[in-house]
């Protein structure tokens, strides 16, 4: 009997002794911190993820606007791309090009800098570069500035650089796939 007087007995709950210890406390404070911190990350190791300059880019890229907005600029980019040809030869014409070009370029590593502080760069799970698309525009963003930085240094046509821009031809396969 006494056996199973044991056996049906339930054991006393322990209350954590947590709430009373303020160095235990701390230390389930600092867990939580942690698991947050791993589900959500630091973005560019500087960024916590309720920092408020990175809410508002998340909300503004989280907008079907700015998503539209994006699109349309790849839209535009891929028409310039078609007009600027060797061919051009007034110089309005080719200028006016060459600008658009250079402002939605601007545009395009804006973007780049925006996501990449609202997801982070590489290291977590669902950063800027997991994305196949995105590594794709990072590609592209790159080449756009090495493409401004060459440009700006070498006084002559090097063809080489203009070859840079054909890869931005690659964007609109970004649309296709949405």
């Amino acid at each position: 009997e006494k056996q199973k007087k044991k056996k049906t007995k339930k054991p006393k709950k322990v209350e954590p002794i947590i709430k009373d210890n303020p160095l235990l406390a701390f230390a389930n404070e600092q867990e939580t911190n942690d698991k947050h911190a791993d589900e959500h990350g630091r973005s560019l190791f500087i960024f916590e993820y309720d920092n408020p300059l990175r809410a508002r880019l998340r909300k503004f890229t989280n907008n079907s606007y700015f998503a539209g907005f994006i699109y349309h600029m790849i839209a535009l980019n891929s028409v310039l791309l078609m007009l600027d040809s060797p061919s051009l030869v007034d110089p309005y014409q080719k200028n006016t090009i060459e600008l658009m070009l250079f402002i939605i370029s601007v545009i395009f590593i804006i973007e780049c800098i925006v996501k990449v502080i609202v997801a982070g760069f590489y290291f977590g799970n669902k950063t800027y570069l997991k994305d196949n698309w995105n590594i794709l525009d990072f590609v592209i963003v790159l080449f756009s500035i090495l493409t401004m930085i060459l440009e700006s240094i070498v006084s002559t046509n090097i063809s080489f650089i203009r070859g840079f821009r054909a890869l931005r031809a690659l964007r609109p396969l970004r649309v296709v796939s949405k």
